[in-house]
C-alpha cells in the first residue's frame, strides 16, 4: 500500500497537510487564521515536494527501461556472436551467465545459481584456469577444446573482492583464417625464395623490407644485413624512375665490390590509389652471369674458328713448300742425270741429293701423321726396348752427309754407358731427336753442333735422361715461345715453315712421353734446344758398348789423337777417359811423329793412333804412309777419321782402318777392339767385319717377288733364311727347326699371317717348358690405322710395312736377335744410305681419287716407279743388282692379272681381294706407285661389296696400268745392274 502511495504523491501531499492542519487545530484551536495560513504553507510545500519526487521517479523508471531494453539487446548479442560470459563469485556460483553455452557441452540448464565446477566437471583444465582466476593468478589463457576442435580466448576479469567474470571468446574461424594466411604467405615465400631470378620488395623510400634467397646469394649478403638498407646498396638504378613499369640490363653490386650482370625489373604497385606515397616498390633481377660467359664463350669460339681456318690456310702453305722443294730437288736433280753425261763423283753426289730430299719428304710426311693424330688426340705411346746409344748414333749417321754439306764440326757425347735396355716408343724418340736434329742444322750456317745425352735422374724403376743440341745456329726466340705455348699464334704465317712445324710436332710428343723441352740462347751466335724424357728400365743387357768387364780391357791403354780441331779433340778426349784411356795430342804431322819416336825411345809404345784425314800440310793419309814407312813404328794400328762419304781403300794395308765422322761412341769403341786386340769377337757387339753367328730366319711371304727380295737381303747380313708360302707351311716349319727370327706377312692363302701367329702363340701357351718366344714381325702393304693394333692383337712383335729395305731389316735383327750387325766394306754404302724407319707413306693412299684421273696424270717414268725405291733396291742388291728382279716380276706379272681377272669374273669378293692384294705386293717390290694406288682402289670397292664398279676400273684400266709398268721396267733394265 505504501508504494501505491508513493505511486499518488499529489493524494499524498493533500493528506500530510490535513493531518498537519489536524495537528495545528487541536494545538492551537483559537487562532484559525494562523493555522490555516500553516496548513496552506505545508501543503504547498508538500505540492512542491511531492513533484520533485514524482519527476526523479519517472527519471528513473525511464532509466531502468533504458536499462532492460539494453540488457535484452546485449543477450540478444552475446547470444548471436562467438561469446560466453560467467559472473560467479569466490565459491563458483554462478551469478550470470550469457551467450552460446551450449558450446562447451554443458547440461545444466539455467546455470545460474549453480556451481560453475560442477557445470564444467568435463572440462578439467578450464576448472583449473577458473581457480588460478579467483585465486588472482590467472587473467588470460587460450583454450583448446579437443573434443570439439575449438579454440577460445578466455579472459578472466575481477569485479570486486568477491565476483569474478569470465569471458570465453570463440576464435576458431579466425585461428582457421589465419593459419590459411600463414600457408599462403608461406607458399608465396618459398616461391620467392626458390625462384632463380632474385626479388625484392622496398617501400616509397626504396627501403627493403623483403628479399628473397637468390638476390642475396646473387649479392653475397645476408637478409639480415639488407633489411632496412636503401635498394641503391645492390641495384644500380637505370631507366625513368618515375616510370610505374621499367626494365633494363644493368648491374648488381656484390658485396666483395664486383659487378654481377643482371636484367632487372621494377614495378610499383600503388596500396591506395588515392595517394601515390603508399605503394611499394617490386624489383625481379635475372642473373646474366651464365649468358655472358656463354656470349664470351661463344666468341672465343668464333675466333678460334677463324684461327683455325687461317691456321688451315698456314698449313696448306707449310705443306706445300714441305712437297715442292724435296721434289723440286729429286726432279731437278734426276733430269739432270738423265739428260747429262756425268762423272761418277757427280752422279754419286746426285745420288745422295735424292737420297736426301727423299728423306726430308719422309720426315715431313712423319710429321704430318703425327700433327694429325695430335689434332684428332690418338696420340699414344706403343712401348718397346730402347738402345739409347743405336737409336742416338744411328740418327746422327743419317744426318752426316747434310753436316758434311755444310762443313760443320759435330759431335755425340753420352756421359753415361747404358749398361740396360730401356722401355719407351722407339718411334716417338727417334722423331723427336731427329726433328730437333734437323732443325738445329738447318738453322746453322756454319761452327758446330754438338749433342749430349746425360742420365739426369735414376730410380728404382725409371732413368730420366737430359738430351740437349748446343750449336751455333741463330734461332728465333719469338717464334719458339710460341711454338712452345698451349695456343701458338696461327696468325703469324712468315713464321710458320716445316722447321717450326717439326718444333711443334716435337714438343707434342715430349708431352706424350711426360718430359719436358726448352730452349735459350746464349749469345748470338749460340743456342741451345734441350728436353727431358723418362725411359722404363729393363732386365734386358745393352750390348752397344759391351759389359763393364769387356770395356775394362782397355783400361790404361794409350792413345795418341792427331786432330787439329779442338772440339773434336775435347769429345774424343772425353769418351776415351770415361773408359779409362790414357789420351795424349798432336796437331800437326811433325808433333805427331815427335810423339811417336820418344814413346818407341821410352818403351811406352802407343797402343793406337787415331788421325784426322784433313790435317795441314800433309794430310791423314800421308801421315799413315809416313809412319807405315817407320820400321819402328810402322806395327801401331791407326785409325783414319774421315768424314762421311769419302773413300779410303785401306785392304792392301795392315793395321789401318777407317772411321768416318761424326765419331760415334760405339763404332769407336768397335775400332778400338778391332785395332788394339787385332780380333772382332772380342766384344759381342759387332766389330768392323760381320763375324757374327748367322741367325735363323723364317720368312712367310705368298709373293715370289717379295720372297727373293727380302731373301736376297737377309743373306746380305749373314742371315740363313728358309721361305715358306703360307701360314700352314710356316707351322709346319717350326715343327722342323727352331728360329730366332719370323717375318710373316699379313696376307697370305690357306691361312694368313694373323691366323698363324695366333696358332704359334697358343703352341708356345700349351708347350711353356720347351717351347720359347719366337718374335713375330710382321710384313704388311696395308699402311692405314689400325694395321699395326690388328698386328699386335694377334701377337706380332714389330711391324713393317711395304716396301721393305734392307735398313729395316738390320733393325729387327738388332731389336729383336740380340747384337749388332756391322757392315762390310762391300756393303757399307748401306750404313751410308740408311733410309729412315717407316716407307708406308711412300705411296700416297688416297681411296677417294677414282683410278681414271689418276691415269690421266702419268706422263713420265717417275710417275709410274718411284725413283727412291729403285735407287734403294739397287744398293741393298749391290751384288746381284735388280735386273734378275725385274725378270723375276715380269715372269710372273701375266699369272698375277689373270688371277684379278678369273676373280671378277667369277664375282668372289674374298678371291678377287686376295689377287688384288697379291698384285699389290709385287708391284710393291719393284716401286710401282701407280699400280700400288690402282689396286688400293680395287681393295677399297671390294671390302664395300662394291664388284660391279671394281670389274668396270679392271676392264678399263688394268692392262693399260699393266702395260706401262712393263714399259717403265724394260726401260730400267737398260740403265744396267
Amino acid at each position: 500500500m505504501k508504494n501505491n502511495l508513493l505511486m499518488k504523491p499529489y493524494i499524498l501531499a493533500t493528506i500530510l497537510s490535513s493531518y498537519l492542519a489536524l495537528l495545528l487545530f487541536l494545538t492551537d484551536a483559537k487562532n484559525t487564521t494562523n493555522n490555516l495560513f500553516v496548513f496552506s504553507l505545508f501543503l504547498v510545500f508538500s505540492l512542491i515536494l511531492t513533484s520533485i519526487i514524482t519527476f526523479f521517479q519517472q527519471k528513473e523508471k525511464n532509466y531502468i527501461l533504458s536499462l532492460k531494453t539494453q540488457l535484452n539487446i546485449l543477450q540478444v548479442a552475446v547470444n548471436n556472436v562467438p561469446l560466453v560470459i560467467w559472473q560467479i563469485n569466490q565459491q563458483g556460483i554462478i551469478q550470470f551467465s550469457a551467450g552460446q553455452l551450449d558450446t562447451f557441452h554443458t547440461t545444466a540448464n539455467p546455470l545460474q545459481g549453480t556451481s560453475i565446477f560442477k557445470a564444467y566437471e568435463a572440462l578439467p583444465t578450464f576448472l583449473q584456469d577458473i581457480q588460478s582466476a579467483i585465486a588472482r593468478r590467472l587473467q588470460y589463457k587460450q583454450l583448446n577444446l579437443e573434443q570439439s576442435k575449438q579454440n577460445y580466448d578466455i579472459y578472466y576479469i575481477p569485479l570486486n573482492d568477491n565476483e569474478l567474470l569470465i569471458i570465453a571468446c570463440d576464435i576458431t574461424p579466425s585461428l582457421h583464417k589465419a593459419q590459411r594466411y600463414l600457408q599462403h604467405i608461406k607458399y608465396q615465400d618459398i616461391l620467392l625464395q626458390h625462384v632463380t631470378d632474385g626479388f625484392c620488395v622496398a617501400n616509397e623510400h626504396n627501403i627493403i623490407s623483403h628479399i628473397n634467397l637468390t638476390l642475396c646469394q646473387l649479392t653475397g649478403y645476408s637478409k639480415e644485413e639488407l633489411q632496412g638498407q636503401s635498394v641503391s646498396r645492390i641495384i644500380r638504378q637505370g631507366g625513368n624512375s618515375d616510370l610505374p613499369y621499367i626494365q633494363w640490363t644493368g648491374e648488381l653490386i656484390h658485396k666483395q665490390g664486383h659487378s654481377v650482370h643482371a636484367f632487372i625489373n621494377r614495378f610499383i604497385v600503388r596500396q591506395q590509389e588515392d595517394d601515390p606515397q603508399k605503394s611499394l616498390i617490386c624489383y625481379f633481377a635475372q642473373d646474366l652471369t651464365r649468358y655472358k660467359q656463354l656470349e664470351s664463350e661463344l666468341y672465343q669460339i668464333r675466333e678460334m674458328l677463324e684461327t683455325s681456318q687461317r691456321a688451315k690456310s698456314t698449313f696448306i702453305n707449310i705443306i706445300n713448300q714441305g712437297i715442292r722443294t724435296p721434289l723440286n730437288n729429286i726432279i731437278g736433280t734426276t733430269e739432270l742425270l738423265l739428260k747429262s753425261p756425268i762423272e761418277p763423283r757427280q752422279q754419286r753426289y746426285s745420288v745422295e741429293t735424292i737420297r736426301e730430299s727423299s728423306e726430308n719428304l719422309l720426315h715431313f710426311f712423319n710429321d704430318i701423321l703425327v700433327f694429325s693424330r695430335i689434332e684428332t688426340g690418338q696420340l699414344s705411346q706403343e712401348l718397346s726396348t730402347i738402345d739409347i746409344h743405336a737409336v742416338i748414333e744411328d740418327l746422327l749417321g743419317q744426318s752426316a752427309l747434310a753436316i758434311q754439306r755444310k762443313d760443320l764440326i759435330f759431335g755425340c757425347q753420352f756421359s753415361f754407358a747404358a749398361t740396360h735396355l730401356f722401355s719407351g716408343d722407339i718411334d716417338q724418340l727417334r722423331q723427336i731427336v731427329s726433328n730437333l736434329l734437323g732443325y738445329a742444322i738447318k738453322s746453322t750456317q756454319q761452327g758446330s753442333i754438338l749433342l749430349k745425352v746425360d742420365l739426369l735422374e735414376e730410380t728404382e724403376k725409371n732413368v730420366k735422361l737430359h738430351i740437349t743440341l748446343n750449336s751455333h745456329g741463330l734461332i728465333n726466340s719469338f717464334v719458339l715461345e710460341d711454338l712452345l705455348s698451349t695456343t701458338p699464334n696461327m696468325d703469324a704465317t712468315t713464321h710458320y715453315n716445316t722447321d717450326n712445324l717439326s718444333i711443334m710436332v716435337a714438343r707434342h710428343l715430349i708431352d706424350v712421353m711426360g718430359g719436358t723441352f726448352s730452349f735459350y740462347q746464349q749469345t748470338e751466335d749460340q743456342s741451345t734446344l734441350w728436353f727431358d724424357v723418362v725411359l722404363q728400365k729393363t732386365q734386358i743387357v745393352n750390348t752397344t758398348l759391351g759389359s763393364a768387364e769387356q770395356r775394362a780391357k782397355l783400361h790404361n791403354k794409350h792413345v795418341l789423337l792427331v786432330e787439329l780441331n779442338p772440339l773434336y779433340r775435347q769429345l774424343i778426349n772425353e769418351q776415351l777417359q770415361l773408359w779409362h784411356i790414357q789420351v795424349d795430342y798432336a796437331t800437326t804431322v811433325t808433333e805427331c811423329l815427335d810423339k811417336l819416336l820418344d814413346a818407341v825411345a821410352l818403351r811406352q809404345t802407343y797402343d793406337v793412333v787415331l788421325i784426322d784425314s784433313r790435317l795441314p800440310y800433309l794430310d791423314g793419309m800421308q801421315l799413315s804412309q809416313i809412319i807405315h814407312a817407320n820400321p819402328q813404328v810402322s806395327n801401331i794400328p791407326l785409325i783414319i777419321l774421315m768424314p762421311e762419304g769419302q773413300d779410303y781403300h785401306t785392304a792392301a794395308v795392315l793395321n789401318e782402318y777407317v772411321l768416318h765422322r761424326p765419331v760415334m761412341p760405339s763404332k769407336l769403341l768397335q775400332h778400338l777392339f778391332s785395332s788394339i786386340f787385332n780380333k772382332v769377337d772380342i766384344m759381342n757387339i759387332g766389330a768392323v767385319s760381320p763375324v757374327v753367328r748367322e741367325k735363323c730366319i723364317l720368312l712367310a711371304e705368298d709373293n715370289l717377288i717379295n720372297q727373293e727380295v727380302m731373301k736376297d737381303m737377309l743373306l746380305q747380313l749373314n742371315c740363313q733364311v728358309t721361305v715358306v708360302n703360307n701360314g700352314e707351311e710356316a707351322l709346319q716349319a717350326l715343327t722342323q727347326h727352331r728360329y730366332d727370327l719370323i717375318f710373316m706377312d699379313c696376307q697370305m692363302p690357306k691361312m694368313d699371317g694373323y691366323q698363324a701367329t695366333e696358332q704359334i702363340r697358343r703352341q708356345e701357351k700349351q708347350h711353356k717348358n720347351n717351347m720359347i718366344h719366337v718374335p713375330i714381325i710382321a710384313v704388311t702393304a696395308n699402311a692405314i690405322n689400325g694395321a699395326r693394333e690388328r698386328c699386335f692383337m694377334a701377337g706380332m712383335d714389330d711391324y713393317l710395312s711395304k716396301p721393305i729395305n734392307s735398313h729395316d731389316l738390320e733393325r729387327m735383327l738388332m731389336r729383336y736377335c740380340g747384337f749388332t750387325y756391322v757392315l762390310t766394306q762391300e756393303t757399307s754404302v748401306l750404313a751410308i744410305n740408311k733410309l729412315l724407319d717407316h716407307h708406308e707413306h711412300e705411296f700416297i693412299e688416297d681411296e677417294t681419287i677414282s683410278s681414271s684421273s689418276h691415269l690421266v696424270s702419268i706422263n713420265t717414268q717417275e710417275d709410274v716407279l718411284s725413283a727412291n725405291i729403285i735407287e734403294t733396291m739397287r744398293i741393298d742388291m749391290q751384288k746381284r743388282g735388280i735386273n734378275w728382279l725385274i725378270d723375276l716380276f715380269l715372269t710372273e706379272f701375266p699369272r698375277y692379272q689373270a688371277a684379278v681377272y678369273e676373280a671378277i669374273v667369277m664375282l668372289d669378293k674374298d678371291l678377287f681381294y686376295q689377287a688384288v692384294h697379291k698384285l699389290k705386293g709385287g708391284a710393291a717390290s719393284v716401286g710401282s706407285v701407280s699400280l700400288v694406288n690402282f689396286c688400293k682402289r680395287l681393295e677399297t670397292l671390294s671390302k664395300q661389296n662394291n664388284l660391279n664398279e671394281a670389274a668396270e676400273l679392271v676392264e678399263k684400266y688394268l692392262a693399260m696400268e699393266c702395260s706401262i709398268l712393263e714399259t717403265a721396267l724394260l726401260e730400267e733394265k737398260k740403265k744396267g745392274k
